[in-house]
This record gives structure tokens, sequence and C-alpha cells, in this order.
């Protein structure tokens, strides 16, 4: 069952020191990223409405502050990072998007399990590579997802061996899925094709994405593709399934049975 995410509305800027212009440019970043997360849209349209909300993103601002986070990086080790937090409006936001006649992505969304197969390295897993999982993390966070990798001990790879997520081993992946609580598997491999290239493929498993086929997301070169493109695809297609038109009218139609005379028709409206 999908969970609210409550920090939608809240962006976390690095910044190198608490001037004015870091300020400033953390604010508009966080505007766009908290538009971005609330409308499901990787790119925000280039309309009169977006562009004078964003010279004025000051405005939808509701609270600033100061914090810092140690970040651990396997070739660097431990950094201490300074973050400025900005809390925007929601009313205000919500407000804008009506405006521009965008769509909105409901604050409640699927949890997604990434089962991601590297070659014959396997399944990535959550204390492999801290590179690939900061990078992860911060694609996830940015478009408003919630992502995480499984932990890959015995059991995990006694479900899931090398090549079980080419070979899409469904028993195997719902019992991982139950096994951490995820709402949805999101299953990608990478297929050999001529000239030492790959192509990189996404299937979901849960609900009724699993009634989206696997699509092909990216050609990448030797082995390498980018994690970003992942967790941006995986994004796209659940707002293309969850979010609505905040123009769009709608009716609410309601069939009630075993109304057979006023007394009961009463006791109902009451």
């Amino acid at each position: 069952m999908a969970a609210e995410l409550q920090w939608l509305f809240e962006y976390e800027a690095v910044v190198e020191d608490q001037n004015e212009q870091a300020r400033d440019g953390a604010i508009d970043e966080g505007f766009d990223t908290v538009l971005s997360r609330i409308t499901g849209l990787r790119r925000l349209p280039d309309t009169e409405v977006i562009y004078a909300a964003q010279q004025n993103a000051g405005g939808y601002v509701l609270e600033t502050r100061y914090a810092t986070k140690s970040v651990n990086l396997d070739s660097i080790g431990m950094v201490e990072q300074l973050l400025l937090v900005i809390r925007f409006n929601e009313s205000a936001i919500y407000d804008l998007i009506r405006r521009a006649e965008l769509p909105i992505w409901s604050t409640y969304r699927p949890s997604v399990l990434l089962l991601l197969e590297q070659s014959s390295r396997g399944v990535l897993g959550a204390f492999d590579e801290a590179l690939a999982r900061f990078e992860i993390q911060a694609v996830a966070q940015r478009r408003g997802i919630e992502v995480f990798l499984p932990l890959m001990d015995v059991f995990d790879r006694q479900q899931i061996p090398t090549g079980s997520v080419a070979l899409e081993f469904w028993g195997s992946v719902e019992l991982l899925r139950q096994r951490y609580g995820a709402d949805l598997v999101a299953m990608v491999r990478v297929h050999r094709q001529q000239f030492d290239s790959r192509r990189v493929w996404l299937r979901f498993v849960g609900s009724r994405m699993s009634e989206v086929p696997a699509s092909a997301i990216a050609d990448a070169a030797g082995s390498e593709f980018g994690l970003t493109t992942v967790v941006d695809q995986i994004a796209d297609n659940l707002a293309n399934q969850y979010s609505i038109s905040s123009s769009a009218e709608s009716s609410l139609y309601l069939t009630v049975d075993g109304i057979s005379d006023i007394r009961s028709y009463k006791a109902m409206m009451d």
C-alpha cells in the first residue's frame, strides 16, 4: 500500500557557505525540483506562468534552516556537508500547478525495490558501490520517489542468483517484494547487442504496473549505462500511471442499494 511521502515539499541543497547568493541559487533549484516532484514531469514546460513563478521562487518559500550531514563515500571517506533546508508552501505550489494546468501526482506513492543486475557482477546491493547508491538516491529524491536496494545477504542471493532478473523469475521476485514490504519491484537488466553495446530494459512487478511490458530505456557502449536514466524512467512510468490532470473536471457517482422508502433515504442522508 502506497505511503505518503512527507518530504516532497522540502529541498536540501549542499552549499559552501551561508551567503545570500548561495541561498538564492538553492531556492531556485529547490523550486524547480518541488514542481517536478508534484507534477511528475522530468522537465517543466516553458510557459509564461511557470517562468513568472521561477522569477519569484522565493515567494513560495515557507521556511529555511541550515544543517550539517556526514556522507560516507567509498573512494573519499566521510564528508561533512553544509545543507540549506528549504520548505515550500504546499498551498501556493498547488495553486500554481492548477493555474499552469499541469498534472498533479499524489503525495501517496508506491515504494520501489530496485533489482539492477550488473552483468556477471549480479544484482546491486544496499552495501555495494557507495557512489552508485548515492546517485540512485539523489535522483530518487529529485523525482520524489522512494527507491531502495536489496541487502543481497544469503537469503537474497539464494532467491535471485546471477541471471534471475534477465530470466524474470517472478516467484523469487515476489518473495523479495514481500520481504522488503515494497509496493513494486523494478527489474532492470542489460541485454548484450552487437559491437559490445548494451540495451537496458525495465520491467515492473507488483500491482497494476505488472501489466506494463518491459521497455528499453537506454542504449550504452560497453558495460556502462547511466543510473540516472534508470531512476528517471522509473519515476516517469509511475507518474504516467498515477498523476491526474489538475484542470480536468471529474464526477463521482455512487450506487446505493436497499433504499425502498423515504425513511430509508432519510436515514442514509443523515
